[in-house]
């Protein structure tokens, strides 16, 4: 797992450009799995991205971590739960266009939202991005898409990261 400072570079590294990645004019995500436990909506309006992420059911059943986990990752697991518990079960963050590219219309990403405070927690940035995964198996090919969210919760850096099933999810991006 990318804790403390390797995940706070890990965070700034994605701010970085990205040559292969155009500007966004238009995006829209929007991801449910099939029992509602995270969906994730992202819309363009009015120059800005705006995401909205709701867990159904509270942060309790929400997934934070996709990825192999030890038990020494447990501790900090349990601090991102925390941490994630205060900002509520439903969370908004916008970025302007311009902090936006996507990639071949499916891969998306916005970086460094500016500071807020939500529900009195102090959030010093805020990133997102989309990834696709293919997993081949004996038994066949799996295809994911992988939304993560980054944050700079109170100095401290978050990520929480929920993979959708292609047909869970519309994406649009140019």
């Amino acid at each position: 797992m990318m804790k403390g400072w390797l995940g706070f570079l890990g965070f700034f590294s994605c701010l970085l450009p990205n040559l292969a990645m155009g500007a966004v004019n238009e995006l829209l995500i929007d991801c449910q799995t099939p029992w509602p436990t995270t969906s994730v909506s992202v819309r363009t309006e009015d120059g800005k991205v705006r995401l909205k992420m709701v867990h159904h059911n509270g942060i309790e059943s929400a997934p934070i971590y996709s990825g192999s986990v030890t038990p020494m990752d447990i501790p900090s697991l349990q601090a991102d739960a925390e941490a994630f518990r205060k900002l509520g079960n439903e969370w908004s963050f916008e970025w302007l266009t311009s902090q936006c590219s996507s990639k071949e219309g499916l891969i998306a990403s916005c970086e460094s939202a500016p500071q807020s405070d939500w529900r009195d927690q102090k959030i010093q940035a805020a990133s997102f991005r989309t990834s696709r995964l293919t997993e081949e198996t004996i038994v066949g090919t799996a295809r994911r898409l992988k939304f993560q969210l980054m944050l700079v919760l109170n100095h401290s850096f978050r990520q929480m990261a929920v993979e959708y099933s292609p047909d869970d999810c519309v994406i649009r991006a140019n």
